[in-house]
């Protein structure tokens, strides 16, 4: 997974620690983690998705990417 896809993605929620907070995450390692490895699990883009909605951040074009890499139908696309 493009390392460039995580970052976009933590940088539009406004870094680590802002979007651990917006996930829910008490700490941003987690955020951090995804970052140093440049991929994030696939059972954590609902999680992301529901925090983007929530946080009126718009993350479509990231979430597609990491969809398609992972091989992962977002909700509600035909299978």
């Amino acid at each position: 997974m493009s390392k460039n896809v995580v970052d976009r993605l933590v940088g539009k929620f406004g870094g680590q620690a802002k979007a651990a907070e917006a996930f829910g995450h008490k700490f941003p390692t987690t955020v951090q983690a995804w970052q140093s490895k440049g991929r994030i699990p696939a059972w954590r883009l609902l999680e992301i998705e529901r925090a983007a909605q929530a946080s009126g951040v718009n993350v479509d074009d990231e979430l597609a990417v990491l969809r398609k890499h992972m091989g992962v139908k977002a909700p509600g696309e035909a299978a």
